[in-house]
């Protein structure tokens, strides 16, 4: 029988819930002081899977760094794209 995994949901969200400013920058995300990862990395080590939409997509590749979840089946939603090959 095949193993089933849990669901685990990881948002980065400001107190009033949302995820972007309204111009859709993640700056106050980048501006937050944190000690240590929060746990991401941890999370990170659970994880086989990453979903997000296509805005998202477009900010973390914006970055200047490598794709930061090559490593894990990646799928991105999109309105405006029928398909994105990783």
């Amino acid at each position: 029988m095949k193993k089933q995994r849990n669901i685990i949901l990881y948002i980065g969200t400001s107190i009033d819930g949302y995820s972007a400013n309204d111009d859709g920058t993640l700056e106050w995300l980048e501006s937050t002081e944190v000690e240590g990862d929060s746990g991401y990395n941890s999370l990170l080590e659970r994880i086989y899977t990453v979903v997000m939409g296509k805005g998202t997509y477009d900010v973390i590749r914006g970055f200047d760094m490598n794709y930061p979840y090559s490593d894990y089946k990646n799928y991105v939603f999109s309105k405006s794209v029928k398909c994105i090959l990783f």
